[in-house]
């Protein structure tokens, strides 16, 4: 896993790449965090204080989703997945977001 920190200007980052080369076309691949606010595990303060972590796109930007696109071309280039925690008002101890692709 990954650890980042509320505040904190650091990234956690890992690399997505295929094993093998897509047979047709474009593969794409769907990234998100889970925990954005409706969650039933989530205690009130969580699902108040909303979503705990963003991706961080190309751009440097934060995005709730990434879309990762593999070809024959690059299906062996690594593409990057950056997270980033949100720094909001609330006060909350360490927790755990599942990053799903």
């Amino acid at each position: 896993g990954i650890s980042v920190a509320e505040g904190g200007s650091a990234l956690g980052e890992y690399t997505i790449v295929l094993e093998e080369p897509p047979v047709f076309g474009t593969v794409s691949v769907h990234v998100y965090a889970e925990g954005y606010g409706d969650d039933e595990e989530q205690d009130d303060v969580a699902k108040e204080a909303g979503p705990q972590v963003m991706l961080v796109g190309m751009s440097g930007r934060g995005v709730s989703r990434l879309e990762l696109e593999f070809d024959a071309g690059n299906w062996h280039v690594p593409q990057r997945v950056a997270v980033a925690a949100v720094d909001d008002e609330w006060v909350e101890g360490p927790h755990t977001v599942l990053i799903v692709h």
